[in-house]
């Protein structure tokens, strides 16, 4: 497990990340810091990225991983955090439809199933009750 988890702390040591200005990003714990951190959050085994997923996160996004400077948060919490009063390009937009262009996005029959089942009961917005309305007259 030890070696586990020093090769966790090593990826995250060495990875090359820089802040919004182009400064590196630079982990200033020790591995004995950086472990304490982890078994005292109580999220040790819950490490990741992903839904239920924990992450060691800078305060505000800014300086260093260093003590006093970093707290463990869920994943999909830091990823909010950092999208959170960016705006997208429009550049960035017009590259992203024109790769998206004739790719079909199939949707799992499961995924379906759960909408079908989140919807029952619940009332027809009025985009839901149109493009059901037009869905009737294309028949």
């Amino acid at each position: 497990m030890s070696e586990l988890l020093m090769n966790a702390y090593l990826r995250q040591k060495n990875a090359k990340r820089l802040d919004t200005e182009g400064n590196p990003i630079e982990m200033k714990l020790s591995f004995t810091q950086w472990l304490a951190i982890w078994v005292n959050s109580g999220h040790l085994n819950n490490r990741g990225r992903g839904k239920g997923k924990y992450v060691m996160s800078r305060i505000n996004d800014l300086g260093h991983y260093e003590l006093g400077n970093v707290f463990i948060q869920l994943h999909t919490e830091n990823v909010s955090q950092a999208k959170r009063g960016r705006h997208v390009s429009q550049v960035t937009r017009n590259r992203t439809s024109l790769s998206m262009k004739g790719k079909r996005h199939l949707v799992s029959q499961e995924t379906k199933d759960k909408q079908s089942v989140a919807l029952k009961n619940k009332p027809w917005s009025k985009f839901r009750r149109d493009a059901q309305n037009k869905r009737k007259g294309d028949l």
